[in-house]
This record gives structure tokens, sequence and C-alpha cells, in this order.
């Protein structure tokens, strides 16, 4: 490291031709030299200062290698939870409907044997009302309204509770 000098001699000439006593003059110049030295001693050169500098961009140029890394490092594990997270939920979504379906079967199958049931069951009742009718006409004209009624309820509730099964499995089906 260059380091800057102070000529005291000189220093202690230009006082003296200045009209300052010599051993004054002298004793400045001794003064001057002790606190140049000391000022001087902790000054940065160029040198120094180009120094840093270059540990400084160094640095910075490292830190931005590991931020990019990091980012990219990030990043991936970030695109891997989300293609992991699709593919669990596509699992669930299809693990949903197949349940659905199998529910939408197992209850279109049900129904099917209700009103088969059902059937059945105002066959049944058709075929009595059917020998009251010879006993009775006036009594006919009563139960056989009813019976429509009746009927016309059950088969609209069937068809009404299968429309709805049916609008619940679109809704929820992908696609």
């Amino acid at each position: 490291m260059p380091v800057a000098t102070f000529d005291t001699l000189k220093f202690a000439n230009t006082l003296k031709a200045a009209g300052v006593p010599p051993q004054q003059a002298e004793a400045q110049a001794v003064a001057f030299a002790e606190v140049f030295q000391l000022n001087f001693k902790d000054l940065a050169t160029k040198d120094d200062l180009k120094a840093t500098e270059s540990a400084i961009r160094a640095e910075l140029g490292q830190l931005a290698k590991d931020v990019r890394k990091e980012v990219a490092d990030l990043g991936k594990d970030i695109r891997q939870e989300v293609a992991d997270l699709g593919k669990g939920i596509r699992q669930e979504v299809a693990d949903l409907g197949k349940g659905i379906r199998q529910e939408v079967a197992d209850l279109d199958q049900s129904l099917r044997q209700e009103v088969k049931d059902v059937d059945q069951r105002l066959g049944a009742r058709i075929d009595l009302l059917a020998a009251e009718i010879k006993m009775v006409r006036t009594e006919l004209k009563g139960e056989m309204l009813l019976l429509k009624w009746m009927f016309g309820a059950g088969v609209t509730l069937a068809l009404t509770m299968f429309g709805i099964v049916l609008r619940l499995l679109l809704v929820r089906l992908p696609g």
C-alpha cells in the first residue's frame, strides 16, 4: 500500500522563510508529521477500494447465483406439489364418480323393484276393486278416482325421485 509522505524539512524551511523561529518551525514540522502518520495509516487507497469492490461484487454474484438456485428449486418443488395435488384430486374425483354411479345404479335397481312391487300391489287392488265394481257401481267411481290419483302420485313421485337422482348425477360428474 502506498504511503503518503510528509516532507518535514521542506515544511520547516517554508515556515522559517515565512519568519517563524527555527525551533518552532521544526517542532511544528514534527507535530504535523506525527498527525499525518496517524491519520494516513488507516486511510484506504484506490487499490484497497478496488479489492473491496471486487470482493463485494464476487459476494453479490454468488448471492445472486444462490438466490436463483433457491428460486428454481422452490419452483420445482411447487410444480411437483401441484402435480401431486392434481393427481390426488383426479383420483378422488374418479373414486367419487364411481361411488356415485354405483349409488345411482343401486337406487335405480331399488326404485325399479319398488315400482314393480307397487305395480303388483296395485294390480291386486285393481282386481279386488273389479270384483267390488260388480257389486256397487257408485262406489266404483269414487274408488277408481282414488286409485288413479294414488297411481299417478306414486309414478310421479318415482319419476321425480329418479329425475332428481339423475340431475344430481349429472351435476356431480366431471365433464
